[in-house]
């Protein structure tokens, strides 16, 4: 129970609502027991030879236990978040945006390490410089060779910076500063949010931690013991690690350290941004910072019924028993959206990417994708460290055993920026077959007991074993039936390209040698109300047939239908998959697959779905509802992104 409160608390401070906080605090002690629960029942990795076993003796390397009251801080960041932009959608509050902008930027570096926490808390809370920030963050590892360069920082900053605008979008603008360098647009008055991003800190930082500095000095210059590791084994630094993000967040300890280096003080160089918005006016700002004096007041949760919250969490236990009774089909889902599916009863794989800064690996249900069977927090301290291809194994309640291999894509700098991901099933054949003799048993024991024994023996034994090669027979004279039945490929037409039509095509081309053909116009999305059944009116164009479309995968081009006139999606989803160097947008007679995108009224929410020419939905699976909530360029974003890892999977 204890967990819960507190979760609800920092729900609370986050949210400001009580219903959306009790909401996110379920839901992440839910999720908090599954990833207890994955690594109690084996999560563990399997030893690849990676730099981690540098100076180790052999063995496996002992499973990776995450602080529990940390790994609920995380969860709880994340399951606040659909209500934040729920809650922006409704209405403009500047004063919440402010937490929600601290509690993102601790989110995204905490979940990296030190180095990231040291850049978002001198580049983005305050402003110091590259080379400032390399002294703090050279005091803080306590370890010179450890030390990042200044192009480093640069490029990790660019990081941060997208992801910062990935999530607030067109609310912080950003301006140049000196020597170009890119910053958003900071607001006015800094100093009077001191003790507003102090206390908001004191809430955010880990938990159960404790501050690592000497005590009773005011400035700490030379060795700190607590922050330096000098052993072979990168696994024991993480308590290290901890204290060292302590230190860079718990606003005390930080100011110590800028005081031993002699710069200026943390509250002469806070950097807040301003938020724009199209509803707020010249005096938000100033409104803002008179709130901010009443911070008591304005996160004090209220009163709440322990016994509701317990029966709530107990309630989403029973649903997840009562479905794993019965798995045979999960789905692999990566920060909320689904990447792949897996039988797990056959020797199928599912592969697929995942990209800088994405947070969790969930295992759900096919049939009811509300339900967490497994959860794995993607430990980039491992993608970091792993020479080539790392494994690890995730047992799931039943028996059955997911085992992942990562492999690591990195930039010039070294730095991980994505992995590819291959899961493969183990069935749990031996607990079946264990579990099929126990129950044979138990049905042929009233007939062995009629039997003298050595007969009873034998026919326990013999009659299942000839059951099994009637049944082997069958399934052999099944398969060779079927694999000499021929296979039918269906086909359509589209028009021959321009650089495969034959030079006798065009008569006036040949009569005329200055003669030019009319641009192909494709038509805009906006323009047409009706859905297209199918992407042509015609059977036979020019006499040229390719092959139907049955994936995205074999997508090529493609053309945009929306329901709604919206000009700013058409265009983001065209620049980024001309950016993304993806499928190319043409008109309806030349496209292979028609990308169809329901807008409600609003113009928030969008339903999507890929047809190929015969009018076929290919992406998503039948059953299943592509939807995105957002502004367009959130949309667009998502929808290219499923897209792209839809068009990765196997054909």
């Amino acid at each position: 129970m204890e967990k819960l409160e507190r979760a609800y608390h920092l729900a609370f401070f986050i949210l400001g609502n009580q219903e959306a906080a009790e909401q996110a605090a379920i839901a992440a002690v839910d999720r908090l027991q599954v990833a207890v629960a994955t690594q109690d029942r084996r999560y563990y990795y399997i030893p690849q030879g990676s730099s981690r076993q540098l100076g180790r003796s052999a063995g496996s390397r002992s499973k990776v236990n995450l602080n529990e009251w940390h790994l609920l801080q995380r969860l709880v960041y994340d399951e606040t978040e659909p209500a934040e932009r729920a809650q922006e959608s409704a209405g403009f509050d500047d004063c919440r945006m402010l937490i929600y902008y601290l509690k993102h930027l601790v989110r995204i570096t905490i979940k990296r390490n030190s180095f990231y926490v040291s850049l978002g808390v001198t580049r983005f809370l305050h402003r110091y410089s590259i080379t400032e920030a390399m002294a703090f963050y050279n005091v803080l590892m306590q370890d010179p060779s450890r030390v990042k360069d200044n192009y480093y920082w640069r490029s990790r900053k660019s990081q941060l910076l997208q992801e910062i605008q990935a999530r607030f979008g067109e609310r912080l603008i950003l301006t140049r500063g000196a020597y170009g360098e890119e910053r958003f647009i900071p607001r006015s008055a800094q100093t009077r949010y001191a003790d507003f991003v102090s206390q908001s800190l004191q809430i955010l930082m880990p938990w159960e931690t404790s501050c690592p500095l000497p005590a009773n000095q005011a400035a700490v210059t030379g060795e700190i013991p607590a922050l330096r590791f000098d052993e072979d084994d990168p696994d024991k630094e993480h308590r290290i690690e901890i204290a060292r993000i302590h230190t860079a967040l718990h606003v005390a300890c930080f100011q110590r350290l800028i005081a031993g280096l002699g710069l200026d003080s943390p509250i002469q160089r806070l950097d807040l941004p301003e938020f724009f918005h199209p509803e707020m006016n010249n005096h938000n700002s100033q409104r803002t910072s008179d709130r901010i004096g009443l911070f008591d007041q304005m996160f004090e949760p209220g009163p709440t019924n322990p016994s509701s919250l317990r029966a709530r969490l107990q309630e989403r236990l029973t649903k997840r028993q009562t479905a794993q009774r019965n798995v045979r089909h999960v789905e692999i889902w990566v920060d909320r959206q689904p990447r792949a599916s897996l039988d797990l009863n056959s020797r199928n794989q599912a592969d697929f990417k995942l990209y800088e800064g994405e947070e969790f690996i969930e295992i759900r249900h096919d049939e009811f994708p509300e339900v967490c069977l497994a959860l794995y927090p993607i430990d980039y301290q491992m993608l970091r460290q792993a020479k080539s291809t790392e494994q690890f194994l995730i047992e799931l309640p039943a028996g059955h055993k997911l085992r992942f291999a990562l492999t690591p894509e990195r930039d010039s700098f070294d730095e991980v920026i994505g992995a590819t991901v291959v899961v493969n099933a183990e069935s749990s054949r031996t607990n079946l077959a264990a579990w099929l003799m126990s129950a044979w048993k138990r049905a042929t024991s009233p007939l062995a007991a009629l039997l003298p024994e050595q007969s009873a023996a034998v026919w326990r034994y013999a009659l299942p074993a000839a059951l099994l090669i009637v049944v082997g027979l069958g399934a052999f004279a099944l398969w060779n039936f079927l694999r000499t039945k021929p296979t039918e490929q269906t086909a359509v037409t589209r028009p021959v390209e321009s650089g495969d039509q034959p030079a006798t095509t065009n008569n006036n081309a040949g009569a005329n040698p200055n003669f030019t053909p009319e641009p192909s116009i494709t038509p805009s999305p906006q323009q047409r109300s009706d859905k297209p059944s199918a992407l042509r009116d015609h059977d036979v164009t020019d006499g040229i047939t390719v092959a139907l479309v049955e994936s995205p995968a074999q997508t090529r081009k493609v053309f945009l239908f929306l329901n709604r006139e919206s000009e700013q999606l058409q265009t983001e989803i065209a620049n980024r998959l001309k950016a993304a160097r993806f499928w190319q947008l043409t008109d309806k007679d030349e496209a292979d697959t028609l990308l169809n995108i329901s807008l409600t009224s609003d113009g928030r929410t969008a339903s999507v779905e890929l047809v190929n020419a015969k009018g076929r939905v290919i992406w998503p699976r039948p059953g299943k509802r592509q939807k995105y909530s957002g502004d367009s360029v959130l949309i667009a974003e998502k929808i290219v992104s499923d897209l792209q890892n839809a068009a990765r999977r196997p054909r």
